[in-house]
């Protein structure tokens, strides 16, 4: 798994986490950061799920990010990217999509 990939897995789980089978924590549910990445540090035994619960909203952005670099060359395949073709979510399958890591389902190939 690339870097790419495993950031947009996160982003993808963290709007699918019943897709991804992934779980909610005390200071982050579905569509609230950092619940993907949240995961994946439990799924790769870098926090336990207690730690995981007991951390709040109010956890700067790099944080979990520093861990996901930190973990991402040494990735034990306990995280697996298992989601569907379309790694952005903008419904737009990754065999067609112009940009398959950001979101653009209007396909426009522009910064706007």
């Amino acid at each position: 798994m690339t870097q790419a990939q495993l950031t947009a897995y996160a982003k993808y789980c963290t709007y699918n986490l019943l897709a991804c089978n992934f779980n909610t924590f005390a200071g982050a549910g579905e569509k609230t950061w950092p619940v993907a990445q949240l995961n994946i540090l439990v799924k790769e035994s870098i926090i336990p799920n207690s730690q995981a619960d007991a951390i709040s909203r109010v956890i700067t952005r790099l944080a979990p990010r520093q861990q996901m670099i930190n973990i991402f060359a040494t990735i034990n395949n306990k995280t697996q990217c298992d989601f569907d073709n379309d790694y952005d979510g903008d419904k737009v399958d990754n065999t067609k999509d112009n940009c398959p890591y950001d979101s653009n389902p209007s396909q426009r190939d522009t910064n706007k």
